[in-house]
């Protein structure tokens, strides 16, 4: 046995020795003298030689060029270098594989980090999602912590969204399996505030806005995505509606259409509150008026209704909302001399 060992060592600095042979020797030292192999520190000699032998592989390898380059090689060591049970006590053998690609394997990432672009995400993604089966959980999350997480959060800081054709979902939603908690925290307020700034100047009448949000209504805790949309979106649809002319002889619909679209995508709650606060005391003061010129009111009748099928049914059924058209109704009712449409039952009180 120390003989092998002695016979290795000497192969090894006279450059005679490669990855394939050393790793035939040393499992056939571990697998028939095992009790040997442990005592006289067969797994040390296994870590130096692997490190010597993976350096200098390695020391060629671009990891976003070929990302699995080194894995058949590495997978071959992480067999030879685990062993059945614990060296010693508190000291698992698997340690040795674990030093092998800090010391050897993490530094090539580190290095493939500092000069990768975040918006050509694949490489380094596939890099990721391919060493999962082999690299140790907590070296792979380590990289994305401390070396993939600050490229990233570094982009978004410079990331414009004026002027950037790119939309920056595209390269930053793909590591949302790996990097969403830290996303949270790091990146989307970063990306919440220069979103907050693109909309100062923004008209309901440009579409990209919604565009632009889209893709982070459900990836945004829902509590910041309804503060986000309050503050920038919903200021501005208000005043849309506040400059919306209700002609029931010559409808222009631009303005309604706007705020409209974005039905989609407000709270209910929020949405309900828009057209109730800003919408419906115009448009029933626009059917009084109305009325009170004697109109056809088979013509009243079709307005209201088309009114009501403009607005999607959740809206339509939720009881603030029917109760405004309820109004419309009573009104409607009393100017043809009929009873007064039943009002809706007024709100529980709270005791």
């Amino acid at each position: 046995m120390i003989i092998v060992m002695e016979s290795l060592n000497d192969s090894l600095k006279k450059n005679m020795l490669d990855s394939s042979q050393a790793i035939k020797r040393l499992t056939e030292m571990k697998e028939n003298y095992y009790p040997d192999y442990r005592l006289n520190g067969g797994s040390v000699l296994a870590l130096s030689i692997s490190q010597i032998l993976i350096k200098e592989m390695l020391s060629t390898w671009d990891p976003l060029q070929d990302p699995t380059m080194p894995f058949e090689e590495l997978k071959k060591w992480k067999e030879l270098l685990t062993l059945n049970e614990p060296c010693a006590v508190g000291y698992q053998s698997s340690d040795e594989f674990q030093t092998l690609i800090w010391q050897e394997w993490v530094p090539q990432v580190q290095k493939a980090c500092g000069q990768w672009k975040c918006r050509d995400y694949n490489s380094m993604l596939k890099l990721v999602e391919q060493s999962a089966e082999l690299i140790p959980t907590d070296i792979i999350t380590k990289v994305l912590e401390n070396m993939i997480l600050p490229q990233i959060q570094s982009e978004v800081e410079q990331w414009d969204p004026l002027t950037d054709l790119v939309p920056i979902h595209l390269w930053i939603h793909p590591w949302l399996p790996y990097l969403s908690k830290h996303f949270e925290t790091i990146v989307y307020p970063t990306l919440r505030q220069k979103l907050s700034v693109a909309l100062n100047a923004w008209h309901p009448s440009d579409s990209s806005a919604k565009l632009m949000l889209q893709p982070w209504i459900n990836v945004f805790q829902q509590g910041y995505m309804e503060a986000f949309l309050i503050k920038n979106i919903v200021p501005k649809l208000q005043a849309a509606l506040h400059a919306f002319v209700i002609n029931p002889h010559h409808q222009q619909l631009d303005n309604w259409n706007w705020v409209n679209a974005w039905s989609d995508v407000l709270p209910l709650p929020t949405l309900v509150e828009l057209l109730d606060q800003h919408f419906f005391p115009k448009w029933l003061k626009t059917l009084t008026m109305w009325i009170n010129m004697n109109p056809n009111h088979e013509q009243i009748s079709n307005w209201y209704t088309g009114w009501k099928s403009l607005m999607p049914p959740v809206i339509v059924e939720h009881p603030t909302i029917k109760g405004r058209f309820h109004s419309a109704l009573d009104i409607m009712s009393r100017a043809v001399g009929g009873p007064s449409m039943p009002q809706p039952p007024p709100p529980p009180t709270i005791h």
